[in-house]
């Protein structure tokens, strides 16, 4: 009775890593699917260059997610990246549009 608990308990953080790294992939390829061309008649630049911007913040979190299913590389710390490459894309994002809207 004692080794069965101790074994239950064992693979029962297993099990939350992979979820959670499953959660973290999902989060990541919708924001990237988010981004695909919704009007054909739009430039494809505008498109890569939309998906390049999210992409420096989700590869992190992507990697998040990979070495929680895999149990090695980091886990959850490079989500710490993430917050942080998303704040900076947010900032960036920001500049652009007060310089926009200043002409």
């Amino acid at each position: 009775m004692i080794a069965a608990g101790a074994y239950a308990g064992r693979t029962r953080p297993v099990n939350v890593r992979r979820r959670a790294g499953c959660l973290l992939l999902a989060i990541t390829l919708r924001s990237q699917l988010g981004q695909r061309r919704q009007n054909p008649n739009d430039p494809l630049l505008w498109t890569i260059s939309r998906m390049a911007s999210t992409a420096v913040a989700t590869v992190p979190c992507t990697l998040a997610g990979i070495s929680l299913i895999a149990h090695w590389g980091g886990g959850l710390c490079w989500l710490a990246p993430t917050a942080l490459l998303g704040i900076v894309g947010a900032v960036y994002n920001a500049w652009v549009l007060l310089v926009e809207i200043v002409r």
